[in-house]
């Protein structure tokens, strides 16, 4: 169209003006759209790097979130392991000395043996409570790393539904949900032209499911497009035995969802 819109004013130019004058002002017109084209292409270049620079820093900051909680994790894992072998040992120890030194004495109920065998017994119940509750907290919790992704913008509404015992016992499995949140939300954002997207994350008895859900338009093919990203996403799953899958979201959309296999531990 450009290219028949010049022609013509060319045509105009050279019936209106000398040849000369003509092509001067013919070549200059051309030569303004070429600047105002690189200009054009300039911004949308540097339009996509800030989109992706703010892409990588919603991942990092994502990424960084769940090394600290899994961090967060292990050092409990460690102080719990401390304080029941060193600290349980060591006052079981105690006792036993304790209650020897009592029966020698041939009056448990009182002096200062028995007190301290009192005392004893207490503090290992105490620490082997301790010990229990570090235990139960020794797992990663998702929702902050899930909520770093938010990219922010005014444009798009990215909603989070995270149950609160939705949690990984693993840093590797952590990851894997992670990435599959990040593919999903990206899909959504560059391709599907979403306005409203849904992440959720919940757990049944034996497994956790992560879903994506957003309203853009979703493929046309009567079968999704099994892409780099899905791929990769399905191998980093089937190493835990998880499996991922995309699918029609009615009334319009995609929903991603992944599925990791991840007992609910035993009280």
């Amino acid at each position: 169209m450009l290219t028949l819109a010049n022609g013509a004013l060319f045509v105009w130019l050279v019936r209106s003006e000398p040849p000369p004058k003509a092509v001067q002002l013919g070549l200059a017109y051309v030569a303004f759209q070429l600047f105002a084209a690189f200009v054009s292409r300039a911004a949308y270049v540097a339009q996509e790097s800030r989109r992706d620079v703010l892409r990588v820093n919603r991942e990092l900051r994502a990424a960084r979130a769940l090394v600290a909680e899994g961090a967060r994790a292990q050092e409990r894992l460690r102080l719990s392991r401390e304080l029941h072998d060193i600290a349980g040992h060591k006052l079981t120890a105690l006792k036993l000395q304790l209650s020897l030194e009592v029966r020698k004495q041939g009056n448990p109920a009182s002096g200062t043996s028995a007190r301290c065998l009192t005392l004893a017994d207490e503090l290992l119940t105490d620490i082997r409570m301790v010990v229990t509750a570090l235990r139960q907290e020794d797992t990663i919790d998702l929702r902050t790393a899930l909520l770093a992704l938010n990219p922010g913008l005014a444009s798009v509404s990215v909603q989070f539904n995270i149950e609160p015992g939705a949690v990984v016992t693993d840093i590797a499995k952590a990851e894997a949900l992670l990435r599959c949140a990040q593919e999903g939300l990206t899909n959504a954002l560059r391709h599907s032209e979403a306005t409203e997207v849904l992440i959720t994350l919940s757990r049944t008895e034996q497994e956790l499911v992560l879903s994506v859900e957003d309203n853009g338009a979703g493929y046309s093919s009567p079968t999704p497009l099994t892409g780099n990203g899905l791929r990769g996403l399905r191998e980093r799953l089937e190493e835990f035995e998880g499996d991922v899958s995309l699918d029609r979201r009615t009334p319009r959309g995609c929903v991603l969802r992944a599925v990791l296999p991840e007992p609910r531990a035993a009280c």
